[in-house]
């Protein structure tokens, strides 16, 4: 009933949090709450952290084998920005085209 005229998926993950905090603020009482629609909200609430968090993990790695695999540490630095450069250009696209970081 809470979530019946809801259509957008910014929608969906407000209501979502929203529905889940009104559930724990009920403490005497174990609320447990259900839509269809809460796995996708889920999915759009958690997808922007582990992205960050899989590309931040990925630059170290890289990071990582690039100091080991090249001598010369001026030009495994250089690599090393390259890579970040790399990462930054493909999420500065995404904004600039309106590709959204979706499920």
């Amino acid at each position: 009933i809470a979530m019946k005229n809801i259509v957008e998926p910014n929608q969906h993950k407000l209501s979502t949090k929203l529905l889940r905090e009104i559930a724990d603020s009920q403490q005497p009482f174990n609320l447990e709450i259900y839509h269809e629609m809460f796995p996708f909200a889920d999915q759009y609430l958690i997808i922007l952290p582990s992205t960050l968090r899989n590309v931040f993990i990925s630059l170290l790695c890289m990071t990582a084998v690039a100091l080991l695999l090249i001598p010369s540490l001026p030009s495994a630095i250089l690599i090393i920005l390259s890579i970040i450069s790399i990462a930054t250009g493909v999420f500065g696209y995404m904004t600039f085209w309106g590709v959204n970081l979706d499920a």
